[in-house]
C-alpha cells in the first residue's frame, strides 16, 4: 500500500470561484496558455482539473506587496 497522499484536484467551476473569474474567463484563459497549470482526464473530450498546488504556485507568483512567507 502507497503512502503517498493524491493531489487534491479542483474543477474548474471551483478554481474560477477561487480566483473569482467566470469559467468561461478561466476557459479562455487555457486556450490563451494563460492561468493555473491543468490536466485533462482521458480523452480530449475529458473533464479538465487542476491540482490544488499549482493553483497555489500561479497564486504565489503573482503575489504584490505584503510581507512573503
Amino acid at each position: 500500500m502507497s503512502t503517498t497522499a493524491s493531489p487534491i484536484t479542483l474543477t474548474s467551476a471551483e478554481v474560477a470561484s477561487i480566483l473569482h473569474v467566470t469559467p468561461t474567463a478561466l476557459a479562455r484563459w487555457r486556450a490563451e496558455g494563460r492561468g493555473p497549470r491543468w490536466a485533462r482526464t482521458g480523452d480530449r473530450k475529458g473533464r479538465v482539473i487542476y491540482r490544488s498546488a499549482d493553483v497555489d504556485a500561479w497564486l504565489d507568483a503573482r503575489a504584490q506587496g505584503g510581507e512573503t512567507r
